[in-house]
């Protein structure tokens, strides 16, 4: 390929960059079967007990924590939807 010209870059860093590409698609398939993995039932409802309890708590604790009611609304919605 380099006497054809296809790729205008010395071969030590065309390897290098193939080889990149090669990890990080290791690496993608690697995070893959991570996510397949279904977490276990109880820590599941825990997470859902624990987010529902931030959606209800957050917004009198952010009315507390600031006087206007229009920063206690953009603060309470950047927190639990970002």
């Amino acid at each position: 390929s380099q006497n054809h010209n296809i790729f205008s870059v010395a071969p030590p860093i065309l390897s290098r960059a193939l080889q990149e590409l090669a990890s990080g698609m290791v690496r993608y398939h690697d995070a893959a079967k991570i996510a397949r993995i279904p977490l276990p039932f109880p820590y599941m409802q825990t997470m859902e007990v624990l987010l529902l309890f931030h959606w209800l708590v957050t917004p009198f604790l952010t009315c507390m924590w600031v006087k206007s009611f229009f920063w206690a609304g953009v603060l309470t919605f950047m927190q639990i939807f970002f």
